[in-house]
């Protein structure tokens, strides 16, 4: 569906709230979560740390939503060294590094002194925290913003997970960019399923592998890709081109006669999707397709305006106010279009 997100610019990720926040006592505020807005910013808004924040509200994932609200201890990030403390102690105390404490406190050595006051830096949380209490994982994950970059991600989490690293966790390439709203892990490998493998089928088919979306399928049907469907109740066949996608893909076709073939099928644009099959890097993955052109454009020349949506199992749209009939009708398709 239509990608709302795409639309704010990446000044977005740095708004802060217009909202006066709500006093309590004890420094205690309450903020009501705005668009752009994310623990670190939270953290640095507030002086305080993101794994406080976390303690505070219970939370078991560093994910926010916008009008949510968070209870805030201000000015919370310092801490007066007692007898028997060490920088090491402290920074597991607090889930930072002793690198960082040396580093936001100017300090030339290990050596601290009772009564001496330290702050503790804005990215400080314990992983421990963000467990999944669905499957008791320790991956941390991140809800990507409007304008987030590799970089910036990491500099969320205190740059304690390399750029590198957190592409590598989620199998993207150097050439390709995380989607905002997309759910990604930080410190480990997001989870797969491998239902599907490449150079499995030598040719096209009329069914596929119901291939999980979330585990398997975004990381094959991935964007720049050029993919072959196949309409699993006439075999005619077309091509198109994979523009992005976070909760399903969303796909063009390439040429003006691929979109002649997808007109035929559909006889006039709409909603109401079908079954088809994709074939891509030697899979057969089944799938559904809707035939209604909408929202963002990037191939010239090819008779249509805007992109379709392309389902697979368990895929979901990307606007949360979809009707769910129309996500259930993706999903009867799949099971058409699964190979028996």
């Amino acid at each position: 569906m239509k990608k709302e997100l795409k639309i704010f610019a990446i000044a977005s990720l740095l708004t802060t709230s217009i909202l006066i926040p709500t006093a309590m006592a004890d420094n205690t505020v309450t903020h009501k979560v705005q668009r752009g807005d994310s623990l670190y910013l939270l953290a640095k808004k507030y002086d305080t740390t993101i794994g406080q924040i976390m303690e505070k509200n219970e939370m078991h994932r560093t994910t926010i939503y916008i009008g949510e609200s968070l209870e805030i201890d201000a000015n919370s990030n310092q801490y007066t060294v007692r007898k028997g403390d060490t920088l090491y102690l402290i920074s597991k105390r607090y889930g930072t590094t002793v690198k960082d404490l040396k580093a936001i406190n100017n300090l030339k050595s290990d050596m601290i002194l009772i009564g001496q006051s330290l702050t503790i830096p804005h990215a400080a949380f314990k992983v421990g925290i963000d467990s999944s209490k669905e499957n008791n994982s320790n991956l941390i994950t991140y809800v990507v913003q409007p304008g987030d970059t590799a970089n910036s991600i990491a500099e969320k989490f205190g740059n304690q997970y390399a750029p590198a690293d957190i592409m590598k966790y989620n199998y993207i390439s150097h050439n390709d960019w995380f989607d905002a709203g997309e759910t990604i892990t930080i410190n480990g490998y997001a989870p797969r399923n491998y239902d599907v493998k490449p150079n499995e089928a030598t040719k096209s088919s009329r069914y596929g592998t119901a291939a999980d979306w979330f585990k398997d399928t975004q990381y094959i049907v991935k964007r720049g890709k050029t993919i072959k469907i196949t309409d699993t109740s006439t075999g005619k066949t077309f091509n198109m081109k994979v523009m992005g996608g976070y909760n399903h893909a969303d796909v063009e076709p390439v040429t003006a006669n691929d979109t002649k073939i997808m007109k035929s099928l559909f006889k006039e644009w709409t909603w109401n999707p079908r079954p088809v099959s994709i074939f891509v890097d030697g899979i057969n993955i089944a799938a559904s397709l809707s035939g209604k052109p909408h929202s963002f454009d990037t191939i010239a020349g090819n008779n249509v305006t805007g992109h379709f949506d392309l389902y697979m199992k368990n895929s979901k749209p990307h606007n949360i106010n979809t009707d769910s009939k129309y996500v259930a009708q993706h999903q009867e398709n799949i099971k058409k279009s699964t190979a028996k």
